[in-house]
């Protein structure tokens, strides 16, 4: 199974539940796939490393297979990978990424009263 996470709002809200689900999901074989934008139009090498850092320094570091960042807005682009890469399960806060990503995944909406 193939599982795809939104970072900002989403994991760093609550980075032990997702640090137990990330590596649960991992130890049981699945993969993870952490799917974030930036304020950017097109993501830098730098955007990349700021969000690894933040994964680090939540605790979620090693919680993940891959990365995957997106430039601003995100949304659209984000489903467009969910579809073409296959994810199984797509958790997200945002409610435009969660309706644009339902046709092709299962999608859980987290923090239904901190969304955009």
């Amino acid at each position: 199974m193939k599982v795809g996470l939104d970072l900002n709002g989403t994991v760093d809200e609550d980075p032990a539940t997702f640090q137990s689900l990330m590596s649960s999901l991992r130890a049981a074989g699945h993969q993870v796939v952490i799917l974030t934008g930036c304020s950017a139009p097109k993501p830098t090498k730098a955007d990349k490393r700021e969000k690894k850092q933040l994964l680090e320094e939540i605790g979620c570091g090693h919680c993940y297979d891959k990365i995957v960042l997106f430039g601003d807005p995100p949304h659209k682009a984000k489903a467009k990978w969910i579809r073409k890469h296959h994810v199984d399960l797509y958790i997200d806060n945002s409610v435009a990424n969660a309706q644009l990503a339902a046709p092709y995944t299962t999608v859980f909406l987290a923090w239904n009263d901190k969304v955009d």
